[in-house]
């Protein structure tokens, strides 16, 4: 379910809570409908016999063992249990309707998860506590209560707390602490192991079955609130849910993982420190985003579901009312996904749990009502495979497995456990073998020894075997034999050489290491270092702030900032000096902010730093311009008056910067100043240029910006001016005597040179469309216009061609510009543009020109989790569409492929679903001249190739 800051406004949902209250009885169950024909869904229960659900179990008998929570924001008047409880339901009728329910034990408050063990083991989690329950004396009813687990802390949130319940394959208990909304904590295992912490996010941890030797798995998760392990003990998890920052994540856990979030940096998950996809050094990308409010993951393992589903994850959707399927396509150590809608409900289908049962079947434990506190609704379904698909057989013997890894999840399971030790035991070399046995070595298959480990470093072909080895080795003089694996540029690879080394702990190796020629060896050395929390360690930082790689600049940096190193004030003016890219910049300015003392959960001070920078010779000229890129231009404090005096600098840089913010500044003083510097002949022409894009917005309504661009289509114009001003004349085209213009620069192009000929025809061809006269074109004007490319393999021609010349400087133009493509309204190139989209500035450091081109020719074929588009569906009868672009305090932000954000109130919306296509609209291509996509594409590949000055 989601977090309270998705539904602030409870008062609300107590009001529709009231309306339909709890003794009025049972509703109509809206069956979920499955987009998949070969399953069908059937009702198990529903209320009184059920009430809100969250955690959900079966037993190898095919009892369905669930949480009914009576607590969870209890209204008053409430008429159900006074405490949350374990239901076992049982003995099905030809319905499918359990005919027999049995409370197993009650008293609890906050409780969310429940997982089934051996020997009758039931392991519960509550808000602050896990709990061992046993029937000992078969009675069906708990008699004994064992504390495994106890969290000492003043958070008091029911959900943020213990949760996602899970045993491993080497007979770990695996659980979740969610970000407890920054309090420090103390978490207490049976044998007194005690772990603190407060801020740092949420945890992943894990103990032995009976509470002892806690330890922590991995971090920087918001609320991890499902866990779950496919058949070679993979773990994965979804991520409920990132404030401001959908979307919510589903996760390839691996242990000493850093997934990237730190409460102490704010909640709204912006801090420059805060990595939500694996964009910080060290910290590891999702495998999909996933819909609103994740519960459950579970991987599909046995014979149950049609076998294409094999491998397969499925997760449940609290907000977004559905399960989601999501097919794993490896990537390196990873895997990488998309998601898929499998059963989907209406407004009222709030799945929580989902559990294999032993015939196959799953069962879904589900909300059953958008109701935040507790309403006395409740069903439980079963998803099954329709009669004629099921399958006829369930393999079982051991050739079989042998032969059939993925029956290690079987839904037997003896035949599950039969299988893992089978498989953990055997000689196969196959990489989920080596896998399995890793995972449970110490359980069954005997310690490898250290050189065993380093062999499969080095040579195995599988990454997810190189992974599991790295977390298993254990000696010091390991350490110098695996720094050369620094060098790769698999983020879980990278991440686990570098938990390695820092646990192994041979400091000078790693000292040595960081004076390595390849930048790479040494920012995992750094990072490294800087995990081993070694006292002598920070005696490197002084070098590597000043090191020539600016992303190993960045992390020292972020380093002096989390460790509040104050020592190192003298060098970060240094390092201030230095060139650097938008992300060192903002780290620098977070650093210098955490040394102040400041409180990083305000989110607002960066802004205010560069309202401060850019006007004051305090700084250096490029540090200035960087925070006049990086500052919105309808900032308060980006003022027309202050650019305008910047217009005198000396530095090029800060200048061009200058002129660059007026030309997207809305406000209508910026024109005059543009207009002088576009009449200006001794300024740069490249300068002079970017002014006349900025006139675009006066065209149509300023008689003197309309004359001055008229001015410049005459004889004796450089082209790159007359180009502009025919692109900035598109939005004047209507006007009779702009068309009259067009229609005389027409005339004159026989005069124009041979090799800008067809982008000038073509630039006026855009005009008269932008004017609405498609079929009053001059006849002679396509005679000029070279053959337009008709898919994208002729795109890709065209823009190979080598005698095609291109213009990245007219392409950063077209990339901000008010007419065409306005790619600047969705995205941003090294700080400067919206934050709907994708930040653009990498983009030609890591993706070939054709990659490009598909995107912006085929946007929907490939959207990163984090841009997928939503449709909203609004009480009013409204229908939204766009990008998520932040979630909070029960405000929904929507941008649009206009760029325009539309805020509505989450209890406004009847429904919401995830499109499967890009926000980006398609068939952008129509609106650039063929030049224009040309340097347009030159610009992205030479900005992200580029070193920022």
């Amino acid at each position: 379910m989601s977090h309270p800051s998705r539904w602030s406004d409870r008062s609300l949902a107590l009001a529709v809570l009231l309306l339909s209250p709890f003794f009025l009885g049972a509703q109509d169950a809206e069956k979920p409908t499955s987009f998949d024909p070969r399953l069908t869904i059937q009702l198990v229960a529903q209320e009184p016999e059920i009430v809100t659900p969250t955690g959900i179990a079966v037993d190898p008998r095919g009892r369905i063992w669930v949480i009914e929570n009576n607590t969870h924001f209890t209204p008053k008047n409430y008429k159900g249990a006074a405490t949350d409880r374990i239901q076992i339901f049982d003995d099905y009728g030809p319905d499918g309707r359990a005919r027999k329910i049995t409370t197993f034990a009650d008293g609890f408050k906050n409780s969310m998860a429940l997982v089934l063990g051996k020997d009758g083991a039931v392991f519960f989690a509550m808000r602050n506590e896990i709990l061992l329950l046993r029937d000992t004396k078969n009675a069906g009813v708990a008699d004994e209560r064992k504390t495994l687990i106890k969290l000492d802390t003043e958070g008091n949130y029911p959900h943020n707390g213990l949760s996602g319940l899970a045993l491993g394959p080497d007979g770990k208990l695996y659980f979740g602490l969610g970000e407890n909304l920054g309090k420090s904590y103390s978490m207490i295992g049976s044998d007194g192991v005690t772990l603190k912490g407060g801020g740092e996010g949420g945890n992943i941890y894990r103990c032995n079955a009976d509470g002892s030797k806690l330890e922590i798995l991995a971090t920087g998760f918001w609320n991890p609130w499902g866990l779950g392990f496919d058949a070679f003990g993979r773990m994965f998890a979804v991520d409920n849910d990132p404030d401001s920052r959908p979307p919510c994540r589903l996760l390839h856990v691996v242990e000493g993982g850093d997934y990237g979030y730190r409460f102490k940096y704010g909640r709204k998950g912006i801090h420059p420190f805060i990595a939500w996809n694996g964009e910080l050094p060290g910290t590891l990308p999702m495998v999909s985003g996933t819909g609103e409010a994740p519960c459950a993951v579970w991987a599909c393992e046995n014979g149950g579901l049609p076998s294409d589903y094999l491998g397969n994850l499925l997760v449940t959707c609290w907000a977004d009312n559905v399960i989601q399927r999501f097919k794993l396509v490896p990537d390196g150590a990873s895997f990488k996904s998309v998601p898929e809608e499998l059963i989907k409900g209406g407004t009222n289908f709030r799945p929580v749990g989902l559990v294999p049962a032993p015939d196959g079947s799953l069962v879904v434990s589900d909300w059953a009502n958008a109701s935040y506190p507790v309403h006395g609704h409740g069903r439980i379904w079963r998803i099954s495979m329709t009669t004629k698909d099921a399958p006829k057989a369930k393999p079982g013997d051991d050739a079989d497995l042998r032969a059939r890894y993925a029956y290690l999840k079987h839904f037997d399971r003896g035949i599950e456990q039969k299988a893992a030790i089978l498989l953990a035991t055997e000689h196969d070399q196959a990489p989920e073998v080596l896998l399995l046995r890793m995972k449970i070595l110490a359980e069954i298959a005997g310690k490898y020894s250290e050189q065993e480990m380093l062999d499969y470093i080095r040579n195995d072909a599988c990454a997810e075997v190189q992974l599991e080895a790295l977390h298993h080795l254990s000696e010091k003089s390991s350490a110098a034999a695996i720094v050369p694996r620094l060098a790769t540029k698999d983020p879980f690879l990278f991440s686990a050489t570098v938990n390695a080394l820092a646990r192994l702990g041979d400091i000078p190796t790693l000292m040595k290491s960081a004076e390595l020629p390849d930048a790479r060896v040494r920012l995992g050395a750094l990072l490294a270092l800087h995990k081993s929390g070694d006292a002598g360690a920070k005696s490197v930082l002084a070098k590597l702030l000043l090191d020539p790689d600016v992303e190993i600049r960045r992390s020292a940096v972020q380093w002096v900032g989390e460790e509040k190193l104050t020592e190192f004030n003298e060098t970060l003016r240094e390092v201030i000096k230095l060139p650097m890219t938008t992300d060192l910049f903002k780290a620098i300015l977070a650093t210098q902010s955490l040394l102040s003392g400041d409180k990083p959960e305000k989110g607002e001070y960066v802004e205010s730093q560069m309202a401060q920078i850019f006007p004051s010779d305090k700084h250096p000229a490029h540090f200035r311009a960087l925070a006049l890129k990086n500052l919105r231009v309808d900032h308060p404090g980006m003022k027309v008056a202050a650019l305008k005096e910047l217009l005198a600098s000396k530095d090029p840089e800060l200048r061009t910067e200058a002129i660059r913010a007026l030309a997207l500044h809305p406000h209508p003083d910026a024109q005059p100043e543009l207009r002088a510097l576009a009449s200006d002949a001794a300024l740069d022409l490249h300068l002079r240029a970017d002014a006349v894009a900025g006139l675009t917005r006066s065209a149509a309504t300023a008689p003197e910006t309309k004359s001055l661009l008229l001015a410049l289509l005459k004889d004796g114009t450089p082209l790159e001016l007359q180009r502009e001003a025919l692109r900035a004349l598109r939005a004047a085209a209507t006007q009779a005597d702009v068309m009259a213009a067009l229609r005389d620069y027409a005339e004159k192009l026989p005069s124009i040179k041979a090799e800008a000929r067809s982008e000038m025809a073509e630039q006026v061809q855009f005009a008269f469309h932008a004017g609405g006269v498609i079929n009053d074109l001059p006849q002679f004007l396509t005679n000029y216009i070279d053959a337009r490319p008709r898919n994208e393999a002729e795109w890709a021609a065209a823009l190979a061609k080598p005698n095609a010349a291109v213009d990245a400087a007219a392409g950063q133009r077209i990339f901000y510009h008010a007419r065409g493509a306005q790619c600047f309204n969705c995205h941003r190139i090294n700080g400067r543009g919206g934050n709907i989209g994708p930040d653009l500035s990498p983009i030609g450091k890591t993706t070939v020109r054709e990659r490009i081109l598909q995107s912006i020719l085929d946007p929907s074929r490939d959207v990163a989790p984090e841009f997928v588009q939503w449709s909203l569906v609004l009480k009013d009868g409204r229908r939204l569409a766009g990008v998520i672009v932040e979630e909070n305090n029960g405000i929904v932000q929507l941008g649009d492929t206009t760029g325009v954000i539309t805020k509505v109130k989450v209890p406004d919306i009847e429904r919401r679903a995830q499109l499967k296509g890009s926000v980006m609209p398609d068939k952008l291509s129509d609106l650039l001249t063929q030049q224009e996509l040309r340097d347009l594409i030159a610009f992205l590949i030479a900005n992200g190739n580029a070193a920022e000055k």
